[in-house]
């Protein structure tokens, strides 16, 4: 679910342990960021990814999309709107944000069962 939007979101790796100052630490301002998950995997511009977008997994954990494609999902989404994200090989945990398990599951009104 479109949690948060940001015009631009800074962003570092030592949010998840890894040193900002190590060979692939960062600490930079992303903009148009809109925020998925409690753990913090954001949809974003990446335009330093757009040639590998599609191809390899370049991204540090966020959905990565080239300047064109997020401006219409910055713009379309809004807060509370669900974002199905397929083709993920680790799903979010039912507890990392709301709506994340499967319909089936909730309409039986328990994440346990």
């Amino acid at each position: 679910m479109a949690q948060e939007k940001y015009d631009v979101k800074q962003m570092s790796s030592a949010s998840y342990g890894l040193p900002t100052n190590c060979a692939l630490g960062y600490d930079s301002a992303i903009p148009l960021a809109v925020r998925l998950s409690n753990s913090g995997i954001f949809a974003h511009s990446a335009p330093w990814s757009v040639a590998d977008q599609g191809v390899r997994n370049v991204s540090h954990g966020c959905i990565n999309m080239p300047p064109d494609a997020v401006q219409w999902f910055y713009d379309t989404f809004s807060y509370g709107d669900i974002v199905q994200v397929t083709g993920a090989s680790t799903p979010l945990a039912p507890d990392d944000g709301d709506w994340n398990i499967p319909w089936e599951q909730w309409l039986k009104g328990s994440a346990l069962t």
